[in-house]
């Protein structure tokens, strides 16, 4: 099937609040007294140099010098690197009783203003999950434009503690970081939240909106809605299911049938606008997956909005500028536009 450079496709809202049926929640979140404290924060520090240094990793990576310019320019690399625009920590918090690390991003200017909330959940399993350099730039420049941004390893990633928890203890952690939010910057509005994910990320996101109906904008890329029709499920299965998934061995039937978000679209709110992207070339999670969410919001008139990019992969690599206005646009339409 060929696709045009990227469509997009946008369904009205109808105002009803699906309920929650009987399945598998994580802890609720917010519910031990310190959940939300930082117990260590420091300023985030660039893992490069120069711009030199950056520009050579990437080219190295396969990135040529125009997408490297597009994708972070000498000036604001050194902006951001300095802390001048944006202040960018890493910390670590308080999330059911487990120490979870991530980072903290909130604009210089503007602080007298209230400033919408993003959360962001990036990608990768077990020894593959990571926050990249490229994945904090992105950051920083939503921050720029009047965010507050958090992002958090997964549990047992990086430097967050505990074991890998997929869909359950990932979700608590990454709904804490509202309570980061809250308790730790006095300009963060509460009251307006979006999520972001990609891979893996989305559908932590998608468990989070499940349970909670406090977000007013979702955006969600390249997610692997229904593992049960996944092309690498003979690898999850073997490699990283069993360590992830809680109870998998037990029941794998079960449990792909639980972390598997196609079937649960019932759960979500209806008033949520939800962007759903992917690359048309991504071989790590195929476009079926996002053409047949869309199916399914669709069928119960959910507000969402789905670009299809050509000629582009699971990271989006060659349509970063484009993806970047999508998200643009959907989080200043719901998140700081009076509807």
């Amino acid at each position: 099937m060929k696709y045009l450079c990227y469509i997009s496709i946008i369904v009205l809202s109808c105002f009803t609040f699906a309920h929650p049926g009987d399945h598998f929640v994580p802890r609720q979140a917010g519910t031990l007294i310190d959940d939300g404290d930082i117990i260590n924060q420091k300023v985030y520090q660039f893992p490069f140099q120069s711009y030199e240094q950056f520009m050579q990793k990437q080219l190295e990576e396969g990135m040529n010098k125009q997408q490297i310019t597009a994708l972070l320019t000498e000036d604001k690399f050194y902006q951001y690197k300095a802390n001048n625009v944006v202040r960018a920590s890493q910390i670590t918090y308080r999330s059911a009783a487990t120490n979870i690390a991530g980072f903290m991003f909130y604009p210089v200017k503007g602080l007298q203003k209230s400033l919408p909330i993003v959360i962001y959940n990036h990608d990768g399993y077990l020894r593959n999950a990571n926050i990249t350099f490229l994945e904090l730039i992105e950051l920083y420049r939503l921050s720029e434009q009047g965010y507050v941004v958090l992002a958090s390893y997964f549990r047992g990633n990086g430097p967050s503690e505990g074991r890998a928890d997929f869909t359950l203890g990932d979700v608590t952690d990454a709904y804490n970081l509202k309570r980061v939010a809250q308790k730790n910057i006095p300009q963060a509005n509460i009251n307006k939240v979006g999520i972001w994910g990609i891979g893996r990320g989305a559908i932590t996101a998608y468990h989070m909106v499940f349970h909670n109906d406090t977000f007013d904008a979702a955006v969600m890329l390249a997610a692997p809605t229904d593992f049960s029709e996944s092309h690498q499920l003979t690898h999850l299965d073997k490699h990283v299911f069993p360590y992830a998934i809680r109870h998998y061995k037990k029941d794998p039937q079960a449990a792909i049938s639980r972390v598997s978000v196609h079937n649960k679209v019932q759960l979500l709110n209806r008033k949520l606008p939800i962007l759903l992207m992917h690359g048309a070339q991504d071989n790590e999670v195929l476009v079926a997956d996002t053409l047949n969410m869309a199916t399914a919001l669709n069928s119960q008139s959910q507000t969402y909005r789905l670009a299809i990019f050509e000629q582009t992969n699971h990271q989006f690599d060659n349509q970063r500028t484009k993806v970047r206005q999508e998200i643009d646009y959907w989080f200043n339409k719901y998140l700081k536009q009076k509807l």
